[in-house]
């Protein structure tokens, strides 16, 4: 889709400006005293990108300075942010540029409140450009082509992968026996301390974060991923939730076995929610990072909603309390650890 527009932008007269930075493209239009600059910025991936608000806003500024010195006496800059999610490229901007909004997710392009609404011709020229993109064939005009342009479903995620895997294996159990069964559950792979420490069946600790006592444990738990898994997974990549997700089920495991073996108490649980409180864990720290804002996510509303987890957690019986703290716990850490903010660069 960039390439599709700046090809458009070159038709229509915008001239490329060489700049030493990455993941930008400016592009402007020269009339006499007055230029009107277009900066692509490809922050599809904020996880990996080196750019941020102060590297933006430096270069915003030495754009202006150097056309004013070349006899200008107006520059306008608008910095075109191509990314998943309107909130990102808020989070970007930092109230310091003027910035307009292409989401690829959704391949729609967004001019937020109280941004310009033009530059001389560049809007048009997106939005015909995101139209011809989507619809070659049909005779209407760009803004209706977007307009039209139907949200696409994601369905190949790691989230998705990872709900579906709980949700086969489910199948399979009740497939074979009951769900709701405690032996039938030990004899598939359900957490049980004893059976760890006496007979070294270390396999419980991911078999047990796979398999659920009922469609009910089930349901509750995969809602939960439905609603939060995609917002970490866009934010540390693929490789880096799947991780996330496993290590800290596992870490959840680990936890709970040590608890229980301590206070000596024989309990037999299994579930994917140590894993979940390490999502839920990990967009802590992500929501923290970035001001308190990821998307939709607002560190309130994902703090207000760990709170009534825990709360929910302890006051109720047949919980695995421990492999809750032990994920979330977990999920903090590597939040930490795998989620890198960009780093200013230099110009």
């Amino acid at each position: 889709m960039i390439d599709f527009i700046q090809e458009k932008l070159q038709e229509a007269g915008y001239k490329r400006i060489g700049v030493n930075y990455p993941d930008v493209a400016l592009y402007c239009r020269a009339y006499p005293g007055r230029c009107y600059v277009l900066n692509i910025v490809d922050y599809k991936n904020p996880a990996e990108s080196l750019l941020n608000t102060e590297a933006l806003v430096s270069l915003n500024n030495s754009v202006v300075s150097f056309l004013k010195n070349k006899g200008f006496a107006e520059v306008d800059v608008i910095h075109l942010i191509v990314t998943y999610s309107e909130y990102v490229a808020e989070d970007l901007a930092g109230g310091r540029i003027h910035y307009w909004v292409l989401d690829n997710y959704h391949d729609s392009f967004i001019i937020p409140y109280g941004q310009p609404e033009k530059l001389d011709n560049a809007d048009v020229i997106i939005r015909q450009a995101i139209g011809l993109k989507t619809y070659p064939s049909e005779n209407i005009t760009g803004m209706e082509k977007v307009k039209k342009k139907k949200k696409p479903v994601k369905i190949l995620t790691m989230n998705n992968l990872m709900i579906f895997i709980n949700i086969i294996v489910f199948m399979i159990l009740e497939s074979l026996g009951s769900t709701q069964n405690s032996y039938f559950m030990l004899e598939h792979g359900a957490f049980y301390w004893p059976s760890i420490k006496i007979h070294g069946e270390i396999y419980r600790f991911f078999t047990c974060i796979f398999i659920h006592f009922g469609f009910s444990h089930l349901f509750g738990n995969m809602i939960v991923l439905f609603f939060l898994g995609d917002n970490l997974e866009r934010a540390v990549g693929k490789i880096k939730y799947v991780i996330i997700y496993l290590a800290t089920g596992l870490a959840g495991s680990l936890v709970s076995c040590i608890y229980y073996l301590i206070i000596d108490e024989y309990v037999l649980s299994g579930g994917a929610s140590g894993a979940i409180f390490g999502v839920v864990g990990a967009l802590v720290y992500i929501v923290t990072a970035n001001r308190g804002k990821l998307e939709d996510l607002d560190s309130f509303r994902l703090i207000l909603f760990v709170a009534f987890s825990f709360y929910s957690g302890f006051t109720s019986t047949g919980v695995d309390n421990a492999a809750h703290v032990g994920g979330f716990v977990a999920g903090l850490i590597l939040g930490k650890f795998l989620y890198k903010k960009s780093e200013q660069i230099q110009y």
